[in-house]
């Protein structure tokens, strides 16, 4: 049996609370995922119950939902940008060439492992210079 909205959020309000006033943060990335879920329905709308209840309880918790601009017309066409009315959206577009360039090769640096432009350029080119890109691509 799966647990419902309330049973995830009872979970997540004792996790914070254990954190003892400390600021959580969850990050849910790829939440495009659920999005197209939702529009093609293999998902129920009650999966997204869990973030306007957990907002409503007012807890030292930030919860981020990293997607894709294109999904921001689906969030709007599944009324889930309804469901997140206490949310900012933030949109994170692509680096500027020189910032994305030094994302790859300074941290690199630092440890002594250096970058080829020819490897750079591939990096920039196949991540469209956007930060979470980047750094996926970079860990591997």
């Amino acid at each position: 049996m799966r647990p419902g909205a309330a049973a995830v959020v009872e979970l997540v309000r004792r996790a914070v609370e254990s954190r003892a006033g400390r600021h959580v943060v969850i990050v849910l990335d790829e939440f495009g995922g659920p999005l197209r879920g939702l529009a093609e329905g293999r998902l129920g709308v009650e999966f997204f119950d869990v973030v306007p209840l957990l907002m409503d309880l007012r807890l030292p918790l930030s919860l981020v939902l990293v997607t894709v601009p294109q999904a921001q017309p689906l969030m709007h066409r599944t009324g889930v940008w309804n469901l997140l009315r206490n949310c900012q959206d933030r949109q994170i577009g692509a680096l500027e060439p020189a910032d994305a360039r030094r994302m790859i090769v300074q941290p690199f640096g630092e440890q002594g492992v250096p970058w080829d432009d020819e490897a750079t350029r591939s990096v920039l080119r196949l991540t469209g210079r956007f930060p979470v890109y980047i750094i996926l691509l970079s860990a591997r």
